[in-house]
């Protein structure tokens, strides 16, 4: 289950570092009045299967696995993330829906963003668009090079 806390206090947050090192202080003022900050204790689902894509979620304390569902009570791990990374940002961009499910390995407190205005300030901001699409980049590398050497285990 979660806990919804405060929404977020940009000035003193790291998120804000390292996700709006691009933006002004108006724009960051603009995603902080819609921001808000989450608590799953351990083993809590955050992101369900199919559940419709209306936000961007950062991790910022905790650890969590993306998973899918591969029959009836079994699982398969796609990847796991650690603190001041997206859970989010594989399929924000091109699909409607979750097509995995992403669950609180530890206790974890995520960050929540609008994406409608994530996606203004990608239209405002082509600095900001150049940061997540690096950002974007270096997460379809993980999960590319993790399953690799899962296939390559696998193989032998």
């Amino acid at each position: 289950m979660n806990e919804s806390g405060p929404k977020c206090d940009c000035r003193e947050c790291i998120v804000r570092e390292l996700m709006f090192e691009y933006t002004k202080p108006s724009q960051i003022q603009s995603i902080c009045e819609t921001k808000r900050e989450e608590l799953y204790k351990k083993g809590s689902l955050i992101v369900s299967e199919n559940q419709e894509i209306q936000n961007l979620i950062y991790v910022k304390e905790g650890l969590v696995k993306f998973h899918k569902q591969v029959s009836p009570g079994k699982q398969q791990i796609i990847s796991i993330s650690r603190a001041y990374e997206f859970t989010s940002l594989l399929t924000n961009f091109s699909e409607k829906h979750y097509k995995y499910s992403v669950s609180a390995i530890e206790d974890t407190t995520v960050c929540i963003i609008d994406l409608e205005k994530i996606k203004a300030l990608i239209l405002e901001n082509g600095k900001f668009a150049l940061g997540l699409l690096e950002k974007m980049s270096k997460a379809s590398d993980f999960v590319i090079s993790s399953l690799t050497e899962i296939n390559q285990k696998n193989l032998r």
